[in-house]
């Protein structure tokens, strides 16, 4: 399905000459929205803990849906009581030792990206008129395994992560610098759109006042997330049912 609106697609070498058309920063979380690795990521994370801290982490009840790589391993230290409140240190061991840990667990097997994911993003990464990047928990080096096992991770030459900050909702600013950096422009936050499957995806967007775009069924439940006051919920990645909303998102004009 072709970009309502948009002119011809044009190889990503192409981009250089046509800055001054991009009108969109599209910035997709990794896992529940582009790929899933069947629990394959977070049992990686869990054994890294155990091996740093020596015990079992204590998962019973939790979710790390929708949160940075190091608020995880900080969460669970948190859970083990006063006996582990060295946390900054255990967190940054923890965090060491898990990307080799991931690329030994992690297979291609178990990396799928999910529904429409591969037709929407080589698409959009054809088009001179949008940017494309990451805003995601992940630790750089995480997301770099997971999405190269999905054959996607060159498509993305910008993005923000987990191991920018520990706070999600401090990362779309270096989203922004290395968009700029890259791409020769701004993105204000009216021509920005987040998109990802949990409440604090959404959330990122609007503490700067980006769009925000939801995608239900493999985390939360389209009610879950609508709850959120995304600017739109979808039930999947699929090309025709994501880009009229992306394009109705993002202003006509061209950026000044």
């Amino acid at each position: 399905m072709p970009l309502p609106g948009l002119s011809p697609a044009l190889p990503p070498q192409a981009r250089s000459s046509y800055t001054d058309r991009v009108r969109v920063l599209v910035l997709f979380d990794v896992d529940g929205t582009l790929i899933s690795t069947g629990g394959r990521a977070f049992a990686a994370l869990r054994e890294a803990f155990r091996q740093v801290v020596g015990v079992e982490p204590p998962t019973a009840g939790y979710s790390p849906a929708g949160k940075t790589d190091p608020q995880i391993v900080r969460e669970l230290l948190g859970r083990l009581g006063d006996g582990h409140q060295d946390h900054g240190q255990k967190v940054a061991q923890v965090l060491a030792v898990y990307p080799p840990l991931l690329r030994q667990l992690l297979q291609p097997p178990y990396v799928r990206p999910l529904s429409g994911v591969e037709a929407l993003v080589a698409q959009l990464a054809r088009h001179p008129q949008v940017a494309l990047g990451l805003l995601t928990g992940n630790l750089e080096e995480g997301a770099e395994i997971k999405l190269s096992l999905a054959g996607l991770w060159h498509l993305f030459p910008v993005g923000a992560f987990g191991s920018d900050d520990p706070d999600r909702n401090r990362l779309l600013p270096f989203a922004w610098q290395r968009a700029k950096a890259f791409y020769g422009q701004d993105f204000p936050p009216e021509r920005t759109v987040v998109v990802g499957d949990t409440p604090a995806d959404v959330a990122c967007a609007k503490v700067w006042k980006a769009r925000a775009v939801a995608v239900a069924g493999h985390t939360h439940s389209l009610a879950t997330l609508a709850a959120a006051k995304p600017d739109a919920v979808l039930p999947s990645l699929l090309p025709e049912l994501f880009l009229p909303v992306l394009f109705a998102l993002s202003p006509s004009s061209r950026p000044g």
